[in-house]
């Protein structure tokens, strides 16, 4: 009985920092950006996850696929978890690369066109 309720209390004590970082990531978004999307008819879920639906709809084959949909089609084909994750680490390292390429572009235009937190 000792070693479930440890494994419990172990899962829950990342689930507070991690709500944590949640939250400041939602609040950081500006509320403009997310009253043109209810401008637009987008409803609060269709808002932050829709990155998904609509790259399956329109992508005819596996070539023209999104990574967030691959995704999706690994996790349902390869039951590993750590191939998944690899999987995922292996596909933002090119996002990461393009952003400290350009960061002081990105940063440049964020501040020209007067967004701010």
């Amino acid at each position: 009985m000792v070693l479930p309720s440890l494994a419990i209390m172990a899962a829950w004590k990342g689930v507070g920092y991690s709500m944590m970082i949640l939250l400041a990531g939602l609040k950081a978004i500006p509320p403009h950006l997310t009253e043109a999307s209810e401008v637009d008819g987008a409803t609060g879920a269709q808002t932050f996850w829709n990155d998904c639906l609509w790259p399956l709809v329109v992508a005819q084959s596996n070539d023209m696929r999104t990574l967030t949909v691959g995704l999706a089609t690994l996790q349902s084909l390869v039951p590993s978890t750590s191939s998944l994750m690899a999987a995922a680490a292996i596909s933002f390292v090119p996002s990461i690369i393009v952003f400290i390429l350009c960061q002081r572009y990105i940063v440049q235009s964020i501040s020209v066109t007067g967004m701010k937190g």
